[in-house]
This record gives C-alpha cells, sequence and structure tokens, in this order.
C-alpha cells in the first residue's frame, strides 16, 4: 500500500509541474504575439528560471522623462525621454547595479509606520532657563507629539538634551530624536514611557523635513504593491 501512495504521489506531483508548464508555455505564446523579443530569447526557459521569485521581489521603474507633452515630428503625442538620466538607470541595470533609493531596514520601515500621536513623553527641564520645558513640550506637541511638560529635573546642569527610553519603545526614541536631532538617546530600564530631559544643547525641535528636490529617476514600485486585483 505504501508503494502505491507513493506512486499515486508522484504521478500527481508529475501531472501539476506538466499543467504549470502548459499554462507557463501558453502565456508566453500569447506575449510573443503582441511583445517583439531578440530571435534567440527562450521565453519559457526564461519563466521557469524565475518561477520561485516573489511580487515583492519584482520592482518597477518609469525611465526618467524630460517631456511628457513632446510632439513628434509626424505631428504625434509622445514622450520624450531624460536622455542622460535614463542613460544612467539604464548604465545600473546593464552593470546590475542597484537602481532607486536604498532599501530601508525592518526597524526603519517600523518607524515609518509609527505616528507621532503614539508616542508619549516626559519632557524635564534640566537647566536653569525658566520655562525651557513648556515651551519645548509645547513645540513637540505642535509635531504630533503626546507631551507632558512643565516638569523640573533634579539637577539643573545637564550639558546636552538626553532622550531615554524604555527597551520597548526604542522605536518611538528614535522618531523622537528626528525631532531633537542634537539630544542623546540611552535605554533605560524602569521607565513606563520616554523622557526628556533638556540640556544646554541639544534642546532645539527641528520642523518636519522638506521634501527631497526630484531627480530625475521615480522611485520604485514592488510588484507586491501593484498586484492585479
Amino acid at each position: 500500500m505504501a508503494a502505491s501512495r507513493s506512486g499515486t504521489s508522484s504521478v500527481g506531483s508529475m501531472a501539476a509541474q506538466s499543467s504549470s508548464i502548459w499554462r507557463a508555455s501558453r502565456f508566453v505564446a500569447a506575449v510573443l504575439s503582441v511583445v517583439k523579443v531578440d530571435q534567440n530569447l527562450n521565453l519559457t526557459a526564461l519563466a521557469g528560471q524565475l518561477r520561485g521569485i516573489r511580487p515583492a521581489d519584482v520592482h518597477f521603474l518609469t525611465v526618467p522623462l524630460a517631456n511628457t507633452s513632446y510632439l513628434t515630428p509626424g505631428g504625434e503625442s509622445a514622450v520624450l525621454w531624460n536622455s542622460s538620466a535614463a542613460a544612467g538607470l539604464f548604465g545600473k541595470l546593464r552593470d546590475d547595479q542597484a537602481v532607486g533609493p536604498a532599501p530601508a531596514t525592518a526597524a526603519r520601515d517600523r518607524e515609518a509606520r509609527l505616528r507621532r500621536s503614539r508616542v508619549t513623553v516626559d519632557v524635564y527641564n534640566g537647566t536653569l532657563a525658566g520655562g525651557l520645558s513648556t515651551t519645548t513640550g509645547a513645540a513637540l506637541a505642535r509635531l504630533g507629539f503626546r507631551v507632558h511638560a512643565g516638569l523640573n529635573w533634579q539637577v539643573h546642569d545637564i550639558a546636552r538634551t538626553l532622550i531615554q527610553y524604555p527597551p520597548s519603545q526604542q522605536a518611538g526614541a528614535r522618531l523622537l530624536g528626528t525631532a531633537l536631532p542634537g539630544a542623546a538617546l540611552s535605554q533605560a530600564s524602569g521607565l513606563a514611557r520616554i523622557r526628556v530631559v533638556l540640556g544646554a544643547s541639544g534642546h532645539t525641535v527641528a520642523g518636519p523635513a522638506a521634501p527631497a528636490p526630484a531627480s530625475g529617476l521615480a522611485a520604485s514600485r514592488s510588484a507586491a504593491s501593484n498586484a492585479c486585483r
């Protein structure tokens, strides 16, 4: 019986594989009817080599454009490539180099998804400057953080602003650090939420970063985010 079940399983596996190959062949035949490719390109073999690639591993890019309302000599509406930027793109593809912005790490992805309104902060004044906790807390609140301000630290000779955070709130502390770029970050146990001790330096609140100037190359999009539904 075991041999019979094994044989049946093998036949079923071969049948499924044959069905997949047949479907791939039909797809390739349909593509070849509308797409021009090199004569020596074996699309069926290429499809077999790429079958293990996930949609998230596939990225789409737009060739940099110089004019989206270009008129050809024949009067047809077209788009005109940015020749220098396009040459740079194709050169990177030819040399198998990364194109577009570097992929973010998982930690930075979590920080990007974390909203400031979910980060609660206690702001202490560690200097002799009166009202520093209140004014700094108000500036952080305008950026969206949840702030408890008007608090005084036990000493008032702190040289550099310090952001202390419990181990579970590192992402929130790093996000807060973008608003206080001059502050030092330090993990501390026993805290219920993030604590800022304002010092003589590093207490200036930075506003939202201005958008980066547009380059000739658009950011890539993955196939997972552009799946047909």
